[in-house]
């Protein structure tokens, strides 16, 4: 595992050994960042299912000025904070100990939102489960207007129609492309004009 372009290119990240995460292999990181724009001028990462921050930090390689990883596994933690110190990236990240389902309470209390946000979940996640927790955040405000939102999956995500309304705005799937065993979709949020 290692960062694939920007100004941290062919560093090397470390990854939790065993089954408790599942770390996004760097030909589906790579079609992921085609999908959405290899660079980014500013703008903040949330990496929701951070495992080893690969994805959030590839980001902040790329170009994004801040990222917020989180994860609830203290080992997985742990290997986010060595990567982190590694890349001397703590002025740019922001750690948060937490279960993803308490993101739409916990991001907006400390004014937190996010222009890019990755989503690759356990396998214990139901495609339904992750629609619902993409649809609170979008209510509570954590994604910026226009704000990109890629989902990896180990199939089509069919849990939201291809525009789905959420509270202030819609969802709008732009993109679904499946290298290997992953399928990768593109999603923005956009919200309504008198939102």
């Amino acid at each position: 595992m290692r960062i694939i372009a920007g100004k941290w290119r062919g560093r090397p990240l470390k990854t939790l050994p065993g089954a408790a995460t599942r770390p996004t292999l760097d030909r589906v990181k790579e079609t992921l960042f085609n999908l959405i724009g290899p660079y980014f001028d500013g703008g903040t990462a949330l990496d929701v299912f951070a495992g080893s921050g690969a994805l959030g930090l590839e980001a902040l390689s790329r170009g994004a000025e801040r990222a917020v990883l989180v994860e609830r596994n203290p080992r997985a933690l742990a290997v986010i904070r060595e990567n982190v110190r590694a890349l001397g990236a703590e002025a740019a990240v922001r750690l948060l100990f937490l279960d993803a389902r308490r993101l739409s309470e916990v991001l907006p209390a400390e004014g937190i939102a996010a222009d890019l946000a990755f989503f690759d979940p356990p396998y214990g996640w139901s495609d339904a489960a992750l629609a619902a927790l993409i649809l609170r955040l979008a209510a509570s405000g954590v994604f910026r207007p226009g704000a990109t939102i890629a989902v990896e999956r180990g199939g089509p995500f069919s849990a939201l129609p291809d525009e789905a309304p959420a509270a202030g705005g819609v969802l709008r799937r732009l993109k679904r492309r499946t290298v290997g065993v992953a399928t990768l979709e593109i999603w923005r949020f956009d919200r309504n004009p008198a939102g």
